[in-house]
């Protein structure tokens, strides 16, 4: 068996994971898988951008991020029910004006020098 220049090798491998490059980001902008598969594959994704700065991975991620938020626009506009929509806020409003916890001044009664 004859063997393969180390050039051939590394080229043989360049293309292999370029394909494997191309084919992730392919899926992940399609949203192919579930959601957690799709955030796994991201962060293998940003890890590859900064050792293989050639495959300019960065823009197939920009261009899953705007398909990402397409995706959850569309989620969002179809839910009919208002309870399945996230709401704006976390605080359920009061009638009046209420203070965060983390700055109100409690008021105690202080019975004075009464002794128990």
């Amino acid at each position: 068996m004859r063997r393969m220049p180390a050039e051939d090798v590394k080229d043989q491998r360049q293309q292999i994971l370029s394909g494997v490059v191309e084919t992730l980001l392919r899926d992940l902008r399609d949203g192919n898988g579930d959601r957690d598969r799709r955030r796994q594959v991201e962060e293998w994704m940003r890890t590859l951008a900064e050792k293989y700065p050639e495959f300019k991975i960065e823009v197939g991620l920009r261009d899953y991020y705007l398909a990402e938020a397409e995706r959850l626009r569309g989620e969002f506009d179809k839910a009919s029910d208002l309870t399945e929509k996230p709401q704006g806020r976390t605080r359920t409003g009061t009638a009046f004006a209420t203070r965060p916890s983390n700055v109100r001044v409690y008021q105690f009664r202080h019975l004075g020098n009464e002794r128990v």
